[in-house]
């Protein structure tokens, strides 16, 4: 019978709020993904600035919400005015 090995973790330490106050001048790229059915490479290839496309999901579909390429949390579509965004309703 094969043992596995057990890698050692460290243990997770709290982050004061003073170290995230110091760190709050970092750039992370910030990414809202929803998923669009059909579309396809043609369709890439002839957006241009301002142009739309029709995700097929409603005002109340979820949005994934990543930093850095980490979930974060979700959210849900938002309009104001002539801005379109995405209303954090979760942190994880």
């Amino acid at each position: 019978m094969a043992t596995a090995l057990a890698v050692p973790q460290a243990p997770r330490q709290e982050i004061p709020d003073s170290a995230w106050q110091e760190a709050g001048w970092l750039p992370v790229r910030l990414g809202a993904e929803i998923s669009v059915r059909g579309f396809t490479v043609g369709d890439l290839l002839s957006l241009e600035v301002g142009s739309l496309v029709d995700a097929g999901v409603g005002a109340d579909a979820d949005v994934a919400v990543d930093v850095n390429g980490a979930r974060v949390g979700c959210g849900k579509l938002a309009a104001a005015g002539e801005h379109r965004g995405v209303r954090l309703t979760e942190l994880v």
